[in-house]
C-alpha cells in the first residue's frame, strides 16, 4: 500500500513540474523514481521534506525569471527543466539515507537525510536569490567581485536566503517529528544542527564552486562560463578539474552536510 499511495502522489507531483517545465522528460522519469522509493523507505514525513525541497526551489527558479537572462551565457542550464543527473545529484543522498533509516530505524539517519535538503535547499535559495541583488557578488575565496551567477560568488542577500533555505526544511523536520515522534529536550538542539550543516553546506558548495569547479572560456565574447557549449560552439578549457561540474558540487556539499550531522553527533555521544 505504501508503494501504491507513494507513486500516486509522486506522480501527480512531478507531472505538474513537468507541465511547468521544471522538469524536463529524463527529470520526470528519475524524479518519480527517486520520491515513490523515498515514500516507500520513510512515509510522508520524509517525502514531504523532499518536497519542500523542490517545491520551494523550483518556485525560486521561477521567480522574477527574466531579470536572470543575464546569467544564460555562464550557468550551464537546461531551459526543457531539470534533467535526471540534477535529480541524482540532489536527491541520491537523500535516498540512501531514506534506505538506511527503513533498515535501522537509527534516527541519526533521519537528520542526516534531513541536512542533505537542507544544504540542496540553502543552495538554491541563496542562487537563484542572490543573483537578483543590487550588488555584485563577490569570491568567498578572495572578495573581489565577480560576475553575476558565477559559481563561488556570495552575496549579502543570497547568504541571507541560504540560512532561511536551510532554516525551512529545518522548521519542517521539527513539526513532523513532533507529530511522529512527541516532543523531547533534545529537538531544538537537533534542528539547530540541521540549520547549521544546511547552511554550511552551501557555503563548502560555494567554497567548490570558486576553487575546484570546472571553468570555461569563450574567446570570441572573452567571457568565463560554465557551459562547454555557448551558442552553438565549444568552449575552451580555463581552469578547475576537468569532471566536477556543478551536479558534483551539489552532491559534494549534500554530502559535506550530511557528514557535519553525523560527526556531532558521534562527537556528543
Amino acid at each position: 500500500m505504501q508503494l501504491i499511495v507513494g507513486s500516486i502522489i509522486t506522480f501527480l507531483v512531478v507531472i505538474m513540474a513537468y507541465m511547468k517545465k521544471s522538469l524536463n522528460k529524463s527529470g520526470f522519469v528519475a524524479a518519480f523514481i527517486l520520491g515513490t522509493s523515498i515514500y516507500y523507505f520513510g512515509g510522508f514525513y520524509f517525502w514531504g521534506i523532499m518536497i519542500s525541497f523542490f517545491a520551494s526551489s523550483s518556485l525560486f527558479t521561477k521567480y522574477r525569471k527574466k531579470e536572470k537572462k543575464s546569467i544564460d551565457k555562464i550557468v550551464d542550464e537546461n531551459k526543457e527543466g531539470r534533467g535526471y543527473i540534477q535529480v541524482i545529484a540532489n536527491g541520491l543522498l537523500g535516498l540512501v539515507f531514506s534506505f538506511l533509516y527503513y533498515k535501522t530505524k537509527d534516527y541519526n539517519y533521519l537528520m542526516a537525510y534531513v541536512a542533505v535538503f537542507a544544504a540542496s535547499n540553502a543552495d538554491t535559495w541563496a542562487s537563484e536569490i542572490g543573483v537578483l541583488s543590487n550588488k555584485k557578488p563577490v569570491s568567498i575565496i578572495t572578495f573581489k567581485p565577480m560576475e553575476k551567477g558565477m559559481s563561488g560568488g556570495v552575496t549579502l542577500l543570497g547568504t541571507i536566503f541560504s540560512f532561511l533555505g536551510s532554516s525551512l526544511i529545518a522548521t519542517i523536520f521539527f513539526g513532523g517529528y513532533i507529530i511522529l515522534f512527541k516532543f523531547d529536550r533534545t529537538l531544538p538542539i537537533k534542528t539547530m544542527i540541521i540549520v547549521i550543516a544546511g547552511f554550511m553546506g552551501a557555503l563548502i558548495d560555494s567554497i567548490l564552486g570558486a576553487t575546484i569547479q570546472v571553468k570555461y572560456i569563450d574567446e570570441r565574447e572573452n567571457i568565463i562560463t560554465e557551459r562547454k557549449f555557448y551558442k552553438g560552439k565549444q568552449t575552451k578549457y580555463l581552469k578547475g578539474i576537468k569532471f566536477i561540474n556543478n551536479d558534483i558540487v551539489n552532491f559534494l556539499s549534500g554530502l559535506f552536510a550530511s557528514l557535519i550531522v553525523l560527526l556531532f553527533i558521534t562527537i556528543v555521544k
